[in-house]
């Protein structure tokens, strides 16, 4: 039993020399700020010309619609007197498509981040139902 207390106290005064000793120093871990700060930035910068991207292309496509429903407008003031009840509630329902989208396109001019993408469908969605609000207002146009 003696020998095992010696063996004890042996290793545990092997175990403090051992924790006592002098350590260098380690060397503080790079902090990753300077590398991230480079991929945040392009990420935003990729975010933006995504956004400007989507932008551009609901605005072409709203402007196009636009464009369509002056050319309905006019054509629905020269219809004859029979037909302009039911041109002038096309043209009416065609109206409110037409503000729904544009609305859209100014949500998503406004959109940010995670937002982006629904605003972009819903945009998207818009005009393409005024644009198909307009083409039926078109086709109750007499020929």
């Amino acid at each position: 039993m003696k020998n095992l207390l010696a063996i004890s106290m042996c290793a545990a005064a092997a175990f403090l020399v051992a924790g006592c000793e002098e350590k260098s120093p380690t060397a503080p871990a790079p902090t990753a700020a300077p590398k991230t700060g480079g991929a945040v930035k392009g990420a935003a910068e990729a975010a933006t010309a995504l956004k400007d991207k989507a932008v551009a292309t609901a605005q072409s496509a709203y402007d196009s619609a636009k464009k369509t429903m002056d050319d309905l407008t006019a054509k629905a003031a020269t219809v004859p007197a029979a037909a302009k009840p039911t041109v002038d509630a096309a043209v009416a329902t065609a109206k409110e498509k037409l503000t729904a989208a544009e609305k859209a396109l100014g949500d998503l001019k406004n959109a940010t981040g995670e937002t982006l993408t629904k605003l972009g469908d819903e945009c998207t969605k818009a005009v393409t139902a005024a644009n198909d609000a307009i083409k039926a207002a078109m086709d109750k146009i007499p020929k």
